[in-house]
Order: C-alpha cells, then structure tokens, then sequence
C-alpha cells in the first residue's frame, strides 16, 4: 500500500486537506477526524480513477 504525505490547514470552523504528491487528492471536514476520513476517500477515488485512466497509480515522493 502507498503512504503519501497529506497537509490539513484550518481555515475559520473547518480543516482542509490536501496530497502534494496526488493532484486532485483534496478535501474537507468540519473536524480534524472529519478531514482525514475524507482525504482518505479522495486518495482512494483519485488512485482509481488514474488506474482506470492510465493504468498506473501514481508513486508517492
């Protein structure tokens, strides 16, 4: 399984998430836990559509 590098920035009332090394892998949640639940989902949408799209998942750095 790849491990990549997520940033979360607070911004007011919410936490956005986002993977420098996967571009459209971002994010957002009312919590900490919230964003991270969800940038989980976003890598996991974003590596599949690559794979279908490309046939290949991209390395983390």
């Amino acid at each position: 399984m790849n491990e990549y590098k997520v940033a979360f920035v607070k911004s007011g009332k919410w936490y956005a998430a986002f993977v420098p090394d996967l571009p459209g892998a971002h994010s957002q949640g009312r919590t900490l836990a919230e964003a991270r639940r969800n940038i989980r989902e976003a890598i996991a949408l974003v590596l599949e559509s690559n794979h279908k799209r490309f046939r290949f998942n991209s390395p983390p750095s």
